[in-house]
């Protein structure tokens, strides 16, 4: 795909909303072609020598431990974490850790954490583990389908959670689903920068400019993943000037320590040209009813720990 995007199609630069771009980074860099996007899928991000990826969310390594999950949890009242992530996926796997270790910088005792192959949907022996643990808050580092057959293995052994967190699933294609609705009551979603549901002059900006082009449910993790890319691209081409090249839209991009994606990041700043970050916000809504509600105070921002 990398391949026909740049024999065939002759494209300036690639807006990445996939779980694979790891495999194309090698080609894509040696053609010097700009990656623009957000770092979910592997490593390859924060790979300084890559010097073709710009991650608009900040180049951060899934490992860094900041504060911000322990902040979700106190707030939702959460007395031990528990997390899961992928066997097959580095940035997954990290992440998962690295969200216990942050509830332990804060106080919060250590929970459960434990990694399952894609597509798992056997959870009972982490719902059992998580039981004999006492977790009472979890965040999963995996797509929906997997935490909601952990979050029916808890239901199953009687465990009474404060938090279930999942970082993708907030959208409309979930409400679409009936079953999705049911299975996901109370669970709370991570957002691509704020939620629609904040209402805000840059939520405002998106839903009008979504609707323009018939897109009228709750943006998809997708769809927010990509909006904030193009922000990016803009930004960067922009910063170039007339009659950018490659290499001179990628130096302009290094440069940029002030971005928000339009305001829909606000109050955080990306600086894209550093690789560890001082400081990590969230946005989480709760599924209620058929309608996403934003957590109070959000969003939260957590520093970075050690």
């Amino acid at each position: 795909a990398a391949q026909k995007l740049v024999q065939t199609d002759k494209v300036f630069a690639i807006i990445s909303v996939t779980s694979d771009m790891y495999g194309a980074e090698p080609y894509l860099l040696k053609a010097g072609i700009p990656v623009v996007g957000t770092g979910f899928d592997g490593p390859e991000w924060v790979v300084q020598s890559n010097s073709n990826m710009v991650d608009v969310e900040g180049p951060s390594n899934p490992a860094t431990v900041y504060t911000t999950t322990a902040l979700e949890m106190k707030a939702l009242g959460v007395t031990k974490c528990g997390s899961v992530g992928y066997i097959e996926s580095p940035s997954a796997s990290q992440s998962a850790i690295a969200a216990i270790k942050s509830c332990e910088s804060q106080g919060i005792p250590d929970g459960f954490n434990d990694n399952v192959s894609f597509g798992s949907t056997d959870m009972a022996p982490v719902a059992l583990a998580m039981k004999s643990h006492g977790v009472d808050g979890v965040i999963m580092a995996t797509v929906p389908n997997t935490g909601f057959a952990l979050a029916a293995a808890l239901r199953q052994q009687g465990v009474k959670l404060k938090a279930f967190i999942l970082e993708t699933g907030y959208g409309g294609d979930l409400l679409s689903s009936s079953a999705a609705v049911a299975a996901a009551q109370g669970f709370q979603f991570s957002s691509t920068g704020q939620p629609v549901e904040m209402n805000t002059p840059a939520t405002q900006t998106l839903v009008k400019n979504l609707a323009a082009v018939g897109e009228t449910r709750t943006p998809t993790f997708a769809e927010q993943t990509s909006y904030v890319a193009m922000a990016g691209l803009v930004r960067g081409l922009k910063d170039a000037g007339p009659n950018a090249s490659q290499s001179s839209f990628l130096a302009a991009m290094r440069k940029v320590t002030d971005f928000d994606a339009d305001g829909l990041f606000s109050p955080e700043k990306i600086n894209f040209g550093s690789y560890a970050p001082t400081q990590s916000c969230s946005w989480l809504v709760t599924l209620t009813g058929t309608k996403f509600v934003p957590l109070p105070n959000i969003p939260f921002c957590g520093t970075k720990v050690g």
